[in-house]
């Protein structure tokens, strides 16, 4: 009997996780088969990390709610876009560029989100499909005022950003003098010394409960997290001190982490760790069961949507901001459009389903995608189909999960 359940435990897992565990495959076979060296490897996926994380966070209210996913934030990327646009214009640099850029698109983002809400909350039941012609509503708006309207109506006084008419936004922004590494170059911390050190203290944190015998926290799941922070920590450590490791290894201590970035990326992640434990939280987390019979509290449905929703874009807005000081240029016209898709690709790597989304899948969907683009699409896959096969495998991977959901709605 106690096999058995064991077995059915095993056969859960697989079955929750097997989107992450097909591309998790797919990676591990590129690194060993990729000509890359491990540090270059390791520092494009460290780089794509801090890059894209706010981006794929910001989907995980929506998701609470009951919305599914937000591919609207596409209108929270725009509004990014607009901040740095009015930084870069004024010729704003370092933090006080930032700062600027962060401000203006948070204005627009609160402006856009709840636009977004009160939209989404015409198409109830009907969000994700909606929320993608919201994204493609918001980009038609955005290309009329970047294209038409700057340099003309609204005034555009650097020569960088204009067209040699004098009317519209160039192709691609250079923030290189401007909003480049604003962030990132703040503080950096080796990588691996970084590990050792968050490594330590979640080790510390987990032993802390153990001992205390917290009825909340189950005594297996501890012993497996102390198993593989430990080996982290050890693996880390060798990196960092170890001489006798390979030269190729070794130069893997040189990868450094952006610290502010870093603890951006935790506020936010945190914020949707403990949202749920705030009044607003559980108004979140029961929404999804009141939707369809609360007449009582129809008005109050639509304020926590529209609350969702505004969060989502102003957290897309900053994850854009972080995402193009950290790239340093940016296509005006286009470095928008595929945000949508690709945040809730990462997610749905990560784990996550239209119904449940958590800060784990968010971040390991990211690694395990990004390890996927970059390391196992062009060790694995010949150049001229490697795109094709990769929009194959990632939108065959959402749409299963659609096709699973749907299912599991269906047996429940």
């Amino acid at each position: 009997m106690k096999i058995s359940s064991e077995k059915k435990k095993e056969k859960n897992f697989l079955l929750r996780n097997n989107v992450t565990l097909f591309f998790a495959v797919f990676v591990v076979l590129g690194i060993f088969i990729s000509k890359e060296t491990p540090y270059n490897m390791m520092n494009a996926l460290v780089q794509s990390f801090t890059g894209y994380s706010l981006l794929v966070l910001s989907l995980l209210i929506p998701v609470i709610v009951g919305m599914g996913f937000n591919f609207s934030i596409v209108i929270g990327a725009i509004a990014g876009q607009l901040g740095v646009i009015m930084a870069v214009n004024w010729e704003l640099s370092g933090i006080l560029g930032f700062l600027t850029a962060a401000v203006f698109a948070t204005l627009f983002a609160v402006l856009f989100g709840i636009l977004t809400g009160m939209l989404l909350n015409k198409t109830r039941g009907h969000e994700m499909i909606a929320s993608w012609f919201v994204g493609y509503l918001g980009n038609g708006i955005y290309m009329f005022i970047v294209l038409a309207l700057m340099g003309s109506v609204i005034p555009i006084t650097s020569p960088e950003l204009l067209l040699s008419g004098g009317v519209g936004l160039k192709n691609t922004i250079n923030l290189k003098g401007t909003l480049l590494h604003s962030v990132d170059g703040l503080l950096q911390v080796q990588f691996f010394l970084l590990l050792i050190i968050v490594g330590i203290l979640f080790l510390g944190f987990t032993i802390y409960h153990l001992m205390k015998k917290d009825a909340h926290f189950d005594k297996k799941t501890g012993y497996t997290r102390i198993a593989l922070v430990t080996v982290v920590i050890l693996m880390s450590s060798l990196i960092m001190y170890a001489d006798v490791l390979p030269n190729e290894i070794k130069q893997l201590k040189n990868i450094e982490f952006p610290v502010i970035t870093g603890v951006l990326i935790c506020a936010v992640a945190v914020f949707s760790l403990m949202i749920t434990r705030s009044r607003i939280g559980q108004d979140f987390t029961q929404l999804s069961s009141k939707q369809q019979n609360s007449i009582d509290s129809e008005g109050q449905i639509s304020k926590v949507r529209i609350t969702a929703i505004t969060i989502s874009t102003i957290v897309a807005a900053w994850g854009q901001i972080i995402l193009l000081q950290n790239t340093g240029n940016f296509s005006t016209y286009g470095s928008h459009i595929g945000i949508g898709v690709f945040a809730v690709s990462a997610l749905v790597v990560g784990g996550a389903t239209i119904s449940k989304a958590t800060v784990r899948n968010a971040l390991l969907g990211i690694i395990v995608l990004q390890g996927f683009n970059i390391i196992s699409i062009p060790a694995l896959f010949p150049s001229n189909v490697s795109e094709i096969l990769r929009v194959i495998l990632i939108n065959g991977a959402i749409l299963y999960t659609f096709i699973r959901s749907r299912r599991d709605n269906q047996i429940g």
